[in-house]
């Protein structure tokens, strides 16, 4: 089956998880980084998620799962090590048509979980689908490297793409400038903080819109 790759805004949205153990810890801390408003339901927490609770980071709901607790949700991870737990809890949310994923069992799941790569404005998702996490693990690790220097010349490439749309009225001319950017010899420029936005990259490719 193929899937179809998204990004979701899930800052201010609530965002459930039942399990209170190591992996519910993990994902509630994914969840946390993009501004999510978590809910962890559990009848215990491990030491970190108690303290993400004491520092007021999480909602905490000393409970075992419950129907309604997924009431107003946006989305719902499954955590716990009950098999018929994770299995109520997928099929009533998708009665909901909520999202949901049941860790390690990407079959029962409507989303996956990418290995996530941040950097600087920058972000990389790799997934398996969830037919092999350890690849897409592995591959996160590959490409950290690589990505580290286009990074760190993001801030730049925007702002001077940010010119190129305003400045030039030609869209086939703001294309080619946009594919000329890209080119090795002004990652370069930029690397070696040579270039200067708009004006320069101009000069040195004597384009006018």
């Amino acid at each position: 089956m193929k899937i179809y790759p998204v990004c979701l805004k899930l800052e201010g949205h609530p965002c459930l998880v039942v399990g209170g153990g190591r992996v519910a810890c993990r994902k509630v801390k994914s969840l946390l980084e993009c501004g999510a408003r978590v809910t962890v339901i559990s009848p215990a927490l491990c030491r970190p998620l108690e303290k993400l609770h004491k520092e007021k980071k999480i909602f905490f709901k000393k409970s075992e799962y419950r129907k309604k607790f997924l009431r107003g949700v946006f989305l719902v991870i499954a955590a716990t090590n009950d098999g018929k737990v994770n299995l109520k809890i997928q099929k009533e949310a998708k009665d909901k048509k909520i999202l949901f994923n049941i860790v390690d069992k990407p079959k029962l799941c409507n989303f996956y979980v990418p290995a996530v790569i941040r950097k600087k404005g920058l972000l990389v998702c790799v997934s398996t689908a969830g037919k092999f996490p350890g690849l897409a693990k592995k591959l996160k690790e590959d490409l950290s490297h690589i990505l580290g220097d286009y990074a760190s010349k993001i801030k730049i490439l925007a702002g001077i793409r940010s010119q190129i749309k305003r400045r030039v009225k030609s869209p086939k001319m703001r294309k080619k400038l946009v594919k000329i950017l890209l080119h090795r010899r002004i990652l370069n420029l930029i690397e070696r903080k040579r270039i200067r936005f708009f004006r320069d990259f101009k000069k040195y490719h004597g384009l006018h819109g």
